[in-house]
């Protein structure tokens, strides 16, 4: 069982904005730990698919050791990938076989009938880091608001967001934040 406590509120969702807390693939090495993990069968389980209008977009943070499993996700959720954006960061940072320097976030939708602003926005975002995990929002947010429909759910929020119903991504967080 997840140790997330996320009530998904029902929606119907024209967008949902997702940064899981995917788990470590290095068993056995050691580094700080900054939030609980969430297995790969905990984040298939959020009902994305239920919850998302027939019309609907998803926007999915992964880092590059999972794509392939968040490329999983996709047919789960009901969802078509439509493209990708890659987060361009200005140093390396860990890596396994290949240190990272930058993150994916996956666009994918349920129809291609709901085309806002195509072809408007490119798949590179340079923009600096900040504190563990943050995603250069200030850049992506205007993004997904100007391609993708209303209303917003972001799931594992950091932050408030005008305009958006936000989930916090803490362990048993006390319920959405406005």
């Amino acid at each position: 069982m997840s140790k997330y406590k996320l009530e998904i509120p029902p929606g119907p969702w024209g967008t949902i904005y997702l940064d899981p807390q995917w788990e470590l693939l290095t068993p056995g090495v050691r580094r700080k730990i900054h939030y609980d993990r969430m297995s790969h069968g905990e984040i298939v389980s959020l009902p994305i698919r239920d919850v998302l209008d027939s019309n609907g977009h998803i926007w999915l943070w992964t880092t590059n050791a999972h794509l392939p499993d968040a490329l999983t996700l996709l047919p789960i959720w009901g969802v078509e990938y439509r493209g990708i954006v890659t987060w361009c960061k200005p140093k390396m940072g860990l890596g396994w076989w290949l240190r990272s320097q930058t993150e994916q976030l996956i666009f994918a939708t349920r129809s291609k009938n709901n085309r806002r602003n195509a072809g408007s926005w490119t798949t590179v975002v340079h923009a600096p880091t900040s504190i563990h995990s943050a995603k250069p929002n200030g850049k992506i947010v205007p993004m997904i608001e100007a391609l993708s429909p209303g209303p917003y759910l972001e799931i594992f929020a950091r932050q408030k967001r005008m305009g958006w119903t936000c989930l916090s991504h803490h362990v048993n967080p006390p319920g959405p934040i406005w």
